[in-house]
């Protein structure tokens, strides 16, 4: 049809609905393979870009420290921080630039 009702879309969505929330589930669970972008070890943080093993998501995250992460629980992905990576930001002076 080119033309439906708001309730005619619902009808037929509902038709679709356990493969929605299959999808939705899927996303909430770690990526297959289950392995770091950078050094393909079993990955335990994940930004919504990229899935890292701990120490990788620190050094590739040093440059991006607004980055939210959450970390992989055994059961769910939990909203985490860098920090908790092991993440520091020098914020002082006499200190090394983490650009060089």
């Amino acid at each position: 049809l080119l033309f439906q009702t708001q309730n005619e879309f619902l009808r037929e969505w509902q038709g679709h609905k356990e493969l929605y929330l299959d999808i939705l589930l899927q996303l909430e669970g770690p990526p297959e393979p289950w392995k770091c972008s950078h050094c393909l070890r079993d990955g335990t943080y994940r930004c919504l870009v990229c899935f890292f093993y701990t120490s990788c998501c620190r050094e590739n995250h040093r440059t991006h420290p607004f980055h939210w992460v959450e970390q992989w629980t055994g059961t769910h992905f939990q909203e985490s921080s860098l920090r908790l990576a092991g993440l520091a930001l020098y914020l002082g002076h006499d200190g090394g630039c983490a650009h060089l």
